[in-house]
């Protein structure tokens, strides 16, 4: 399952203080998964998901990156499951393309989403090409 809840966010920017000198700030509903989520987990402690794939994704890198490294093999374990999973409001793939959507509308820069987005498209596309080869 899921929670809903509503959470107060803060603007970083410069221009986002008040004349008061307070940081601007709004709501949002942010959505997220459960400990009883099969597809939920934690990307630096704790997982539902196989340890073994987190240590093969890390192994397979390039170790000398380190700690970028290690986020880079988050990333990947992220993108597979985003990329596999669909709920009750549908594919979770449209979530994330929906929430890069908006912010590249609003002018925002999340390196962390697009790059998430890129790797989930591509597995999307990918399972699409395997699916009409072997429709065909």
């Amino acid at each position: 399952g899921y929670i809903r809840a509503v959470v107060d966010i803060h603007f970083t920017e410069d221009n986002a203080v008040t004349n008061e000198g307070q940081s601007q700030r709004a709501q949002a509903m942010l959505y997220t998964g459960t400990v009883d989520n099969p597809n939920f987990w934690l990307p630096l402690g704790g997982s539902h998901l196989d340890e073994g794939l987190i240590t093969e994704a890390y192994s397979q890198s390039d170790s000398s990156k380190g700690d970028e490294n290690m986020v880079e093999g988050y990333l990947d374990l992220a993108a597979q499951t985003i990329a596999k999973a669909e709920g009750p409001s549908g594919p979770n793939p449209d979530y994330l393309f929906n929430l890069a959507a908006y912010l590249r509308s609003v002018g925002a820069e999340d390196g962390h989403v697009f790059e998430l987005e890129h790797k989930v498209r591509s597995i999307v596309n990918k399972m699409k090409e395997l699916k009409n080869e072997r429709a065909t």
